[in-house]
């Protein structure tokens, strides 16, 4: 793709300095350093989540210089179920998966039209409620993707927004008066958006457990959400009024198909369909405004 992949290891020790350790925080001065001492232009951050007949990619690249999302790409391949919990042989299957997404997210950039510079939307990642941060990574990369492949705005990666409000000892939970000046200051926007899945009827079934690989620690469980609601808040950082820019809510049923098999569509497909109704209403009450 005409790209130069930076040695891991580098990045690695880089993360280190700059205590990174996920892809959901990250420091403006972290891609200051990437930039200045490795010369990366563009980051790709990659994720992996272990569900019990299915494998998740989620990955999305960011510009170093803006922080602005370049591209989201979003994966789903069924797997044979897993029968416990933690699987060492299907954990080093998905990482390969990942790691060959993460470059063709670099590929596919390439054919996709620039990113606009402005307008700028600062979004934070999908906060949940009923469900983890499994559901948050799927539900914040299903939100992105139809607002980048779109192109009209550019959009501040979320880890970028919360990782210039833990630099400035602000809790991105707890947006009060202070924090909402540091975003000001940073970003030079009076608005933020600020997604929020609420999940219902979440399943009890324990075997097979869903898990979520990180790069750095073991397997969590994740519990089975079936039917949820996003919804999208518009905050005004002047003065802390928020406003509603929309909401969809997903009732989760199964259909029944030949011979009487079970038809369920998995999470992510829901979520992705979910996130596109609530972009376009988000979108219009933007333009409404």
């Amino acid at each position: 793709s005409g790209h130069t992949v930076v040695p891991t290891e580098k990045l690695v020790q880089l993360a280190w300095r700059h205590r990174v350790r996920t892809g959901q925080a990250i420091s403006w001065e972290y891609l200051a350093d990437l930039e200045s001492e490795l010369g990366v232009t563009e980051l790709v951050l990659v994720q992996l989540i272990v569900e019990p007949a299915r494998l998740v990619v989620l990955a999305r690249s960011l510009d170093t210089s803006s922080g602005v999302v370049q591209r989201v790409w979003i994966r789903e391949e069924p797997i044979e179920p897993v029968l416990t919990g933690y699987d060492p042989e299907l954990e080093e299957i998905g990482l390969q998966w990942a790691l060959t997404s993460g470059l063709a997210v670099l590929a596919e950039t390439e054919l996709l039209p620039p990113v606009p510079v402005e307008p700028r939307v600062v979004m934070f990642p999908v906060s949940t409620v009923g469900c983890g941060i499994q559901e948050s990574l799927m539900a914040t990369h299903s939100l992105l993707e139809p607002v980048v492949r779109a192109a009209k705005v550019a959009v501040v990666d979320p880890a970028i927004v919360i990782g210039t409000l833990h630099a400035g000892g602000h809790d991105p939970a707890r947006l009060d008066a202070v924090a909402r000046q540091h975003l000001v200051k940073f970003f030079a926007v009076e608005m933020v958006a600020r997604p929020e899945m609420m999940a219902y009827d979440i399943g009890t079934r324990t075997p097979p457990r869903a898990v979520a690989v990180d790069f750095e620690g073991p397997a969590r469980p994740r519990s089975l959400v079936q039917s949820f609601s996003l919804i999208m808040r518009r905050v005004d950082l002047r003065d802390g009024a928020t406003s509603l820019g929309g909401d969809v809510h997903v009732q989760h049923r199964d259909r029944i198909g030949w011979f009487g098999n079970v038809d369920d569509t998995s999470l992510l497909r829901r979520l992705q369909q979910a996130s596109e109704s609530l972009w376009n209403e988000f979108r219009a009450h933007l333009e409404d405004t």
